[in-house]
C-alpha cells in the first residue's frame, strides 16, 4: 500500500512540476485546438457558402442590370430621336412664322441642341450605367421643359413623341 501511494504522489509531483516546467501549457493548448478545430472548420464552412452565394448574387445582378440597361438604352435612343426631331419641326415654325426670339428664347433654343447633341454622343456606346441613364433622363425631360416653355409663348405644337418609363 505503502508503494501505491508513493507512486501516487510521485506522479502528482510529476504533473506539477511539468505544469510548472510549460507542459501544461502546451498541453491546454493542444487541447484547445482539438476542441476548437470542428467549430473553425464549420465557421470556414458558413464563410465559404456566404462567399458563394454572395458571387452568384452579383452575378445575378449583373444579368439584372444588363437587361435593365438594355432595355433603357433602348428607350434613351427612340426618346432622343424623336425630342430631335420635334425641336427641328419646333425650329422650323418658328422660321416660317417669322418670330422674333429674344435673347433668352435662343439661349433656350442652343441650350437644347447642346444637351440633346451631348445625349446622342454618350448614346454611342453599346452599355449605359443606370447614373449615366439617369442624367440622360434629365437632360430630355428639360429638353421638352423648354419645348414647353415655347409652345406656351409661341404656339409652337405640342411634344407627341415617346418618353420612357423612368
Amino acid at each position: 500500500m505503502n508503494a501505491r501511494r508513493q507512486w501516487i504522489i510521485l506522479l502528482a509531483l510529476a504533473v506539477s512540476a511539468a505544469a510548472f516546467a510549460g507542459c501544461g501549457k502546451s498541453a491546454a493548448k493542444n487541447m484547445d485546438e482539438t476542441l476548437s478545430l470542428p467549430f473553425r472548420g464549420v465557421r470556414a464552412g458558413v464563410s465559404g457558402i456566404g462567399k458563394g452565394a454572395s458571387a452568384i448574387g452579383e452575378a445575378g445582378g449583373d444579368i439584372f442590370s444588363r437587361l435593365l440597361t438594355d432595355r433603357n438604352h433602348t428607350a434613351l435612343v427612340r426618346e432622343h430621336k424623336d425630342t430631335l426631331s420635334h425641336l427641328t419641326a419646333v425650329e422650323k415654325q418658328i422660321e416660317r412664322r417669322q418670330i422674333g426670339l429674344n435673347r433668352l428664347e435662343r439661349r433656350l433654343l442652343r441650350d437644347a441642341h447642346d444637351r440633346l447633341a451631348a445625349i446622342g454622343r454618350q448614346l454611342e456606346a453599346k452599355r449605359i450605367t443606370s447614373g449615366v441613364g439617369k442624367r440622360m433622363y434629365t437632360q430630355l425631360d428639360g429638353v421638352r421643359q423648354s419645348l414647353k416653355l415655347f409652345r406656351q409663348r409661341h404656339n409652337t405644337p405640342r411634344y407627341t413623341g415617346f418618353i420612357a418609363v423612368r
